[in-house]
């Protein structure tokens, strides 16, 4: 991919919602260092708490006004910035 791949043209009317879900991942003993060819001086354990969770909603749509516009909602409070 190439720089002009991620740069959206004035004809684009494209709309759509993204959802993801990342599990928080808790490491248990982690490797320091590394030896040759970028491999671990020695192993790390971890596990994944898959009911404990981040989910980012994503919505986009066409606007054609010059400014953008970004809130972000957590279940602690809710911020609003408008960017120029």
């Amino acid at each position: 991919m190439v720089e002009q791949d991620f740069i959206c043209s004035d004809s684009f009317e494209s709309t759509g919602i993204v959802e993801w879900n990342s599990p928080s991942n808790i490491a248990l003993v982690k490797y320091w260092g590394k030896k040759q060819n970028q491999i671990p001086q020695n192993p790390s354990i971890s596990f994944t708490l898959s009911k404990c969770y981040t989910n980012t909603v994503v919505e986009f749509k066409p606007k054609k006004n010059t400014y953008l516009p970004l809130t972000l909602i957590s279940s602690e409070m809710p911020v609003g910035i408008n960017y120029k």
